[in-house]
């Protein structure tokens, strides 16, 4: 697929002359400029405990659909399972648009209840965005300068990447540990 995974594989393979093809499911969609726009990628699966699942469907993937937030895990989670993730997630920082979101950018009934909160005692924080905040005006719908996959999947096509939307896999061919189809 071509969501956030996806593209970031396509992108690093792409870029060391490796031939790519990503496979997408859904259709082609360039990043929505609102939430509006973005419903085109909603896949919505009901499942059988009544529970539903969203993801995105579309080039993009499920990061079309975020609100661009994103946090590293909580240090030491993942450590007791002896997985260390500090080399990716400071690679990820180093690479992606990653910081708080700007005062600028604060809306003001964001604002407002930021300030009651800490008013009575909780300690609001500004949420890590993965966002081109330079890109964005004060006012701006966050859609505007966000990061989603897409991002990344345009720098593995600049580098000969193919991408196939509308694509469904049911089995892939391997001979000689190469996927040939």
């Amino acid at each position: 697929g071509s969501g956030p995974s996806g593209a970031t594989v396509a992108k690093d393979l792409a870029k060391k002359k490796i031939k790519v093809s990503v496979l997408e499911q859904g259709r082609a969609i360039k990043n929505p400029h609102s939430s509006l726009g973005a419903l085109p990628a909603l896949n919505l699966k009901f499942l059988s405990d009544r529970t539903a699942l969203i993801n995105g469907k579309g080039t993009g993937g499920s990061s079309l659909l975020y609100f661009a937030t994103a946090a590293a895990p909580p240090k030491g989670y993942f450590e007791k399972y002896n997985i260390n993730l500090a080399a990716y997630i400071t690679q990820a920082e180093k690479e992606l648009p990653f910081g708080p979101l700007e005062d600028r950018l604060i809306g003001k009934r964001s604002e407002i209840i930021m300030k009651a909160a800490n008013a009575l005692g909780y300690q609001w924080q500004k949420l890590p965005k993965i966002m081109y905040q330079d890109q964005i005006s004060a006012g701006d719908h966050p859609f505007k300068g966000r990061w989603t996959a897409n991002d990344f999947l345009d720098e593995a096509v600049n580098n000969s990447a193919a991408v196939i939307t509308n694509a469904w896999v049911e089995k892939v061919i391997i001979e000689k540990g190469k996927a040939l189809g």
